[in-house]
């Protein structure tokens, strides 16, 4: 498994404070079969952290998860808060894409209007850059209105679900709107988001029985290690075909 959207770095965001905890999140996912995380802190916004810091952090946890003797590759990449600066932050080399694709991991304010996420998912595409739109259920406009993930689909977006909102850590609108995403093969790629070892852990076993049971192995492979895998590429991603052409 490759898990492309995780808060492992120390004293960077709002994901792991200690170098230490870096450590045991990482062999923690380990231990839970992921061979790949994304190391993607905010970028911008509230919780933003700087290049120079990022690139710190990074270098740490690196060195030490070699002193550990902990095989995991670590792909860089920013959780991109997006604004009316975060394109020309891209373009400027202020942010990180992933792993220095085109692609794009794109988070939004959590209850932004439906009609400026349509605004500037265009702005990233015009700019050339391919949108993977992070934790997609947790929006409200999302929750009101999931038809609308059919038109990003349908324009090449990628739409990226955590992990635990299936199991309702965030609550039930979140757990309904993955469950409907899902049902509807409107997911394309799967995360832990991770943000620590006793909350919102990096431990991907209970989502991978999860989808064996309600999506099948191929589903669960595409979204957990094909996609994933396909983007760090830089290449295009799988998915199976949509269905029915609308949520109700």
């Amino acid at each position: 498994m490759i898990d492309l959207h995780t808060h492992i770095l120390p004293g960077i965001d709002d994901g792991s404070q200690r170098l230490e905890e870096s450590v045991e999140m990482c062999r923690l996912a380990w231990e839970s079969g992921t061979r790949g995380m994304v190391a993607a802190c905010h970028g911008n916004g509230e919780k933003g952290c700087s290049l120079k810091s990022y690139k710190d952090a990074f270098r740490l946890l690196l060195q030490e998860l070699k002193k550990e003797e902990i095989p995991l590759e670590i792909y860089p990449g920013m959780e991109v808060y997006m604004n009316e600066e975060a394109v020309s932050g891209l373009e400027k080399g202020e942010f990180l894409t992933l792993n220095h694709t085109a692609y794009v991991l794109a988070e939004f304010s959590f209850d932004e209007e439906l009609w400026m996420m349509d605004e500037y998912l265009s702005m990233l595409e015009d700019a050339g850059y391919f949108p993977v739109i992070a934790h997609a259920e947790r929006y409200a406009a999302v929750q009101r209105h999931p038809e609308a993930v059919y038109g990003w689909v349908n324009k090449g977006y990628v739409i990226q679900v955590n992990k635990g909102s299936f199991f309702g850590t965030f609550g039930k609108q979140e757990r309904d709107t993955a469950l409907s995403l899902l049902s509807h093969n409107l997911v394309h790629v799967i995360a832990s988001d991770t943000h620590g070892i006793h909350m919102r852990t990096p431990n991907m076993k209970k989502i991978l029985q999860f989808l064996d049971k309600t999506a099948g192995m191929k589903y669960r492979n595409l979204v957990l290690r094909e996609n994933p895998g396909r983007i760090l590429m830089g290449e295009e991603i799988l998915s199976f075909p949509p269905r029915p052409s609308r949520i109700v």
